[in-house]
Parts: C-alpha cells; sequence; structure tokens
C-alpha cells in the first residue's frame, strides 16, 4: 500500500523533522492568536468546564443538547493551563499539533511517508482558515483527535487481527462521539471499512468493537446517574436533539450547504481542488480495494457528519478536513508515482510537493491579513460580525464589580462566556436563548422554567443582550420572557451599558456616561443591578 521509491522511507527522521516544522509554523500562527475572545459556544464550554472542577455535574447547571465530553476537555485544560482565554487557546493549539501527528501517522500506514508530509501540510493549512474558524476551540477540534486516533486503530487492527486495537479504536470513536454527537458518522466508516476487510466469522469482532464504541457512552450515563442528572441529560441529548435536527426541510439544505460550505473553499481553493482531483481519480491512483473503501468511506461519512440538522454551519466544515487533506495526499502521490515511472522520480516529488506547498501557500497569502496583521480582538470582530464577544471581558468587569463570588447572575442572550469570564453562577441553567425561540412545543415551557429558576435565585446582576444573533427571534416565537423581563427589571438599576459598532464599542460604566446612554441605539448590551432585597423580588 506504500508508495515505491518514497523519498523518506530510508530516512524516516527526515519526514518527522518535516512534519515537526508544519507543527510549529500552524503553532506559531495560532500563537499569535491566543488572545481571540471566546466565542459563545467556547464560552459554553469553558463555563461547564468551571462548573465540573466546582463539582457540578452537566446539565445541572447548563441545559444544551451536546454531549459531555467537550465539557470534560475543557475543565481538563482549564485545570492544567488555569482559567484563562490564553491558556484555553494554549490547550486547543497542543490538541491540534495532536491531531496533524495523527493525520500523518494515518495516511503514511496507507500510502507512505511522502503523502503522510503531503496531507500534513494540507490540513494544517485549511485549519487555519479564518471562514472554518480553525482557530477557535469548537468542538470538532476535540472530536479530531479520537476519531483519527479509532480510525489509525481500526486500520492496524485489520492488519494485524489484534482485538486490543480493535479494542482501542473503538474506545477513542466512542470518546469521539462523547465530543460532539456528528463524530457519530466515523464510527459508521469504521464499521464500513471492518466489514469489508474482516474475514469471516466476523460477529464476534463486530461486536467486540460496537461494545467497545457503546462504553464511554454508558459510562457517561452512569456518571449523569450518579450526578442526579439523568433526566436533563436524557431529555437534552436525545429528546430535544431529535426535535432540533428535524426543524429545518430537507429542501433548505442545498442554500444551506452552498451559503457555508462556498466561503470555507474560497478560502483554500487550490487545495479542496487537489482533494477533489484526488477522489475523482481514486480509482487509476490507488491499486488496492481497502484502501480505495477506506478513502471513500472516511470522505463520505466526514460530509455526513456536517449535516445533522441542515444548519450547516462554517465551524462543522472543520471534520471534512482530514478527508479532504488524505485525498490531495493521494493526488500528489500519484502524481510523483506516474513522473516517477516515467523515468523522472525526482521531477514526480517536486512537482507533487509544489502542488501541495503552492496551493497552501496561495491560502495563507490570501488570508495574511486576518492571519498575520488582525489583532485577536480584530480578528473576533472579523469572524463574528457584530457579536459582543470582544466586549464579553470588560461585561463581565462589570459584573463582578457590581457582585459578591457566590451571587447569581442572569443573563438574556445566549452569551455563556460573560459567566466564564466574571466567575460568576447563572441564576439559570438556560445559557441559551435560542431553544426558547423556537417554534417547538418546548419553546413556551422553557420560557416558563427560565422565568422559575431566575425568579427563584433572586440574581444580584441582570445582563440584558440586545443583539439579533444572541436570540434569533422570529416573529412566531413566544414573547413570555420579554414581557416579564419589562417588570421584572423594575427591582433593578442600570449599572452599565455598552453600544456596539463595528468603528468601536463604547462602555457606559458609571452614572455621568450613563446619562449619555441611549437604550434605543442599535446592538447593545446592558448590566442591572437589584436594588430591593431579594425577598421583595417580584
Amino acid at each position: 500500500m506504500t508508495m515505491s521509491r518514497d523519498p523518506f522511507e530510508s530516512r524516516p527522521w527526515l519526514a518527522w523533522v518535516l512534519v515537526l516544522l508544519v507543527v510549529l509554523f500552524a503553532g506559531a500562527v495560532r500563537w499569535r492568536l491566543l488572545d481571540v475572545p471566546l466565542e459563545r459556544d467556547e464560552g459554553e464550554y469553558a463555563y461547564a468546564g468551571q462548573l465540573i472542577l466546582d463539582g457540578l455535574a452537566p446539565y445541572a447547571g447548563v441545559y444544551n443538547m451536546k454531549l459531555p465530553g467537550t465539557y470534560a476537555a475543557y475543565a481538563a485544560l482549564q485545570a492544567v493551563f488555569g482559567q484563562s482565554v490564553t491558556a484555553i487557546r494554549l490547550g486547543v493549539l497542543l490538541v491540534h499539533a495532536g491531531t496533524v501527528v495523527l493525520l500523518f501517522l494515518l495516511t503514511r500506514r496507507l500510502f507512505g511517508p511522502f503523502a503522510g508530509l503531503m496531507a500534513a501540510v494540507a490540513f494544517a493549512t485549511l485549519t487555519l482558515g479564518v471562514r472554518v474558524q480553525g482557530v477557535y476551540a469548537n468542538a470538532e477540534q476535540f472530536v479530531l483527535p479520537l476519531a483519527l486516533a479509532g480510525l489509525l486503530l481500526v486500520l492496524r487492527a485489520v492488519e494485524s487481527r489484534r482485538l486490543p486495537a480493535l479494542l482501542g479504536g473503538g474506545l477513542a470513536l466512542g470518546g469521539a462521539v462523547l465530543m460532539k454527537q456528528h463524530a457519530a458518522a466515523f464510527v459508521v466508516a469504521a464499521l464500513a471499512y471492518l466489514v469489508f476487510r474482516t474475514a469471516r466469522p466476523r460477529r464476534v469482532r463486530l461486536a467486540a468493537f460496537a461494545a467497545a464504541v457503546a462504553l464511554p457512552y454508558l459510562a457517561t450515563g452512569v456518571w449523569m446517574w450518579g450526578g442526579g442528572v439523568f433526566e436533563r441529560f436524557w431529555f437534552w441529548t436525545v429528546r430535544y436533539a431529535v426535535l432540533y435536527a428535524q426543524q429545518l426541510p430537507l429542501s433548505n439544505a442545498p442554500t444551506q450547504l452552498a451559503a457555508n460550505a462556498g466561503p470555507v473553499v474560497g478560502a483554500a481553493p487550490g487545495l479542496w481542488l487537489l482533494a477533489a482531483a484526488g477522489l475523482v481519480a481514486l480509482p487509476w491512483l490507488v491499486e488496492d480495494r481497502g484502501a480505495r473503501v477506506f478513502i471513500v468511506a472516511f470522505a463520505l461519512c466526514s460530509f455526513l457528519a456536517t449535516c445533522p440538522g441542515l444548519v450547516f454551519r462554517p465551524h462543522y466544515f472543520l471534520l471534512t478536513l482530514p478527508a479532504a487533506a488524505l485525498a490531495a495526499a493521494v493526488l500528489a502521490r500519484g502524481v510523483a508515482q506516474r513522473l516517477a515511472t516515467a523515468g523522472r522520480p525526482a521531477a514526480g516529488l517536486v512537482v507533487a510537493a509544489a502542488l501541495v506547498l503552492g496551493s497552501a501557500a496561495q491560502s495563507l497569502l490570501a488570508q495574511r491579513r486576518p492571519l498575520f496583521a488582525m489583532t485577536p480582538a480584530e480578528l473576533s470582530r472579523y469572524s463574528y460580525a457584530l457579536n459582543p464577544f470582544p466586549e464579553s471581558p470588560g461585561i463581565a468587569e462589570i459584573v463582578r464589580s457590581h457582585s459578591r463570588p457566590d451571587d447569581r447572575v442572569a443573563i438574556l442572550g445566549s452569551e455563556p462566556q460573560i459567566l466564564f469570564y466574571a466567575q460568576r453562577r447563572s441564576a439559570t441553567g438556560y445559557i441559551y436563548m435560542y431553544p426558547l425561540m423556537e417554534q417547538g412545543a418546548h419553546a413556551l415551557s422553557m420560557q416558563e422554567e427560565l422565568i422559575r429558576e431566575v425568579t427563584a435565585a433572586a440574581p444580584e446582576v441582570l445582563v440584558y443582550v440586545h443583539v439579533e444573533e444572541s436570540w434569533l427571534r422570529t416573529p412566531e416565537s413566544h414573547a413570555r420572557i420579554f414581557e416579564w423581563f419589562a417588570r421584572y427589571r423594575r427591582d433593578f438599576r442600570l449599572v452599565g451599558a455598552v453600544t456596539i459598532r463595528a468603528g468601536g464599542s463604547r462602555f457606559f460604566a458609571d452614572v455621568e456616561q450613563l446619562g449619555e446612554f441611549n437604550p434605543t441605539s442599535g446592538d447593545h448590551v446592558t448590566i442591572w443591578k437589584r436594588r430591593r432585597p431579594p425577598e421583595a423580588a417580584r
């Protein structure tokens, strides 16, 4: 399955040196951006990680349909590196470095070290893409190393017929699913390859693999049961998740896919073209049927991993990048082989490497301003428009100055990163407002539950986010929560505000400044402090 005349076969250390250079280059770009403000998904994971470190089980203080693997990963990063944005970015930098190495190992096993190096270059470049939100610590970043480790172990198990490798692959893939349910697609890819390559009788081995995949989820269920939150865990991650996935009609999928995939591909057109060519020419580039089956299953299932919910958010496409990089490497290897067969091995290697390196350089040059010139705050605004992510540390400071560590804070808006920065507990488990704005059967009851939780917690501080992207309210959304807030805030006084502008936001944090604040102006966030004792709240 390896390429003939691979230049690194006799010097494997050289391939490792070059992979290390790739990792160091990608790490240097990320290092410059260690202080990029958290976006709201990152804020959710970071806040949930804080709660875990404080001994609180997931779903006791955070209601969301995601499985808790990424919460646990963030908790681990914070335990090792500290509870700061820089610590989280440093942690995901190391996770990404491990992913590059794992993709190199997987590709090398299939096609040799030259192809492995090309895959590493392509993947490291693609994951720096601004449009794919590759510098942020989304759940997909934690899915990929586990998924690749699982697939690599499955490849080894098929070749060696050793059960421990197969079980290890199942456990790793099961762990990937815990990071995000979308990773189940990689389990399907592994099963397809196992069914194709495993000699009869195969039932025992497949059953053992399936059991290993299921074990992390079963252990999580036990954890949730022990923490007294299994019912809520089941509702959010199964019942509500199924309803959420059914909200958008299938007819919307092409429009959503084109709108989100287009910019991702446009950020690295050369590499994506190489990947597409590699997949199309696969029958002529790869003789081994098993390797072809693996690549097709890997690529197809990687795309399917972006499909749940049919929203195709940009960071979902991170899950397709290892398969795209592998396909591009297969094409480069094929070019090198064809020219070697024609008696020009040196030219073949140069041309093949130039295809990948040139495409990578084009992508980096096209994105040179956000990757190499923008400040972390500017990159956040560039990536997420007028979402209040650069302003969140300042908002959190106002919250901290008007509350004590054991006070509760209610954030009406989908901005959990404020809770992380402020190191304050939420008065409600609803850290996202999106489910409350949906047209599903649960939306009104969720609004009522939020109102009950906030009223019972008697928060010292309220934060109201007047930003459309923080609510995604529609004409059909129930207005109960807004009617309640208009009355409830009478027990509070305004102590801070920020108006959000593309040209520069403005904070209002004292009485004189607040006199200049115009609450009818565009996107803004207001901070309110309780003016009467909790028992007087309505």
